[in-house]
């Protein structure tokens, strides 16, 4: 089976900001959770062996433009998701666990800007009485 770890990636991203989640959290052979106000919340339907929780991080990598950290048991860094927001990771591997969590960075002014509510525009129509079309 072959895993786009793109889509995965974007639509977890996209949920999370949609729900307002304070982190997801993926763990090898696990659902991924979202967690927020300390609940967490299953995403996904389906659990992520730890090839595809390493390929997450490797894009995550990329899209941060932090390939150094690559080969690293442990990371921390931060990267963009163009119109989602900025998103900060921490990366752990250990024996057969390895677990990534990605945090909205809620102080960026991207971030600010893609959970701002829309305010709807304001409509207004004026008419002249003297017009009859």
């Amino acid at each position: 089976m072959s895993v786009n770890v793109v889509a995965i990636l974007d639509t977890l991203l996209e949920q999370a900001r949609r729900e307002r989640a304070e982190e997801i959290r993926l763990l090898s052979d696990l659902h991924p959770l979202f967690m927020s106000h300390g609940v967490s919340r299953s995403a996904l339907g389906f659990e992520l062996p730890a090839t595809t929780v390493y390929a997450l991080h490797s894009e995550c990598l990329a899209r941060s433009e932090r390939l150094d950290l690559e080969f690293r048991s442990q990371a921390e860094y931060q990267f963009s998701a163009p119109g989602v927001g900025i998103f900060r990771c921490k990366y752990t591997s250990s024996s057969n666990v390895v677990s990534l969590s990605i945090y909205p960075d809620n102080t960026s002014p991207e971030m600010e800007a893609a959970i701002r509510p829309r305010k709807p525009p304001e409509l207004r129509a004026e008419a002249d009485p003297g017009d009859e079309h």
